[in-house]
């Protein structure tokens, strides 16, 4: 899915560390695909993804939150959200991933993951 990011800060001590703002969500991840120069202040397309550099665990949550939760300084999230009929996770951030093909009893439900860290890609126009 593309997005509009507002870019909030980019770290000067780890290359590829960029704040965005997305819809009122605010998240910090890696530009793993920026083919142009970006600044602090100024909005450009992406898309989001996750990376789990471990095992994947979903699980399915009681209640029915969408939200990312980093934790702690760290760049791992637990992210809740429903996922989707079609095997992408609404957090009010839509995420589309091979790994949802897998977990298809889960379509429909609300669940929690937990992620190493979120992808941003900057996609060119």
């Amino acid at each position: 899915m593309k997005y509009i990011a507002l870019i909030r800060n980019i770290n000067k001590d780890i290359e590829e560390e960029v704040t965005v703002t997305i819809n009122e969500v605010t998240l910090t991840g890696f530009a793993n695909v920026c083919p142009y120069i970006i600044k602090e202040g100024q909005s450009y397309p992406i898309s989001v993804g996750i990376t789990v550099l471990d095992e994947f665990e979903i699980v399915e949550q009681q209640g029915k939150e969408k939200q990312f939760y980093r934790d702690g300084n760290s760049f791992a999230y637990e992210i809740s959200g429903l996922l989707t009929e079609h095997g992408i996770l609404d957090a009010n951030i839509l995420i589309e991933d091979e790994v949802f093909e897998d977990y298809q009893y889960m379509y429909g439900k609300y669940v929690k993951i937990k992620v190493d860290r979120i992808s941003l890609e900057f996609i060119e126009e």
